[in-house]
């Protein structure tokens, strides 16, 4: 989970499932990565958002400037795939493998 920080009022997200992931295929998502084309970029985000947030987040976002609501789909995405600027700095062990921050 992840939370993102407003003013206001704090958004908390969670991953998508593999279920969820299957279902947003035809956006751009798959096991790996999200790679959406220009025809579906607007879905792959707004059915992301639709998935996780509750329904009065989503309605405070449509009231928000744009990159506010880019910032909670970058959370959804870094929580469903991982986010590699996180994953550098962890710490390694002994056989070379990282291990999760504690």
């Amino acid at each position: 989970m992840r939370e993102i920080k407003f003013d206001d009022r704090t958004i908390t997200v969670r991953p998508l499932t593999v279920a969820e992931v299957k279902k947003l295929a035809d956006c751009g998502f798959g096991y790996a990565v999200c790679i959406p084309t220009l025809e579906t970029a607007n879905a792959a985000r707004i059915r992301p958002m639709e998935i996780v947030l509750d329904p009065v987040d989503l309605e405070y976002l449509e009231n928000r400037p744009l990159p506010d609501s880019r910032k909670v789909w970058a959370a959804i995405i870094k929580e469903t795939y991982g986010d590699p600027e996180e994953e550098k700095n962890l710490p390694g062990t002994s056989d070379g493998t990282q291990t999760a921050k504690e």
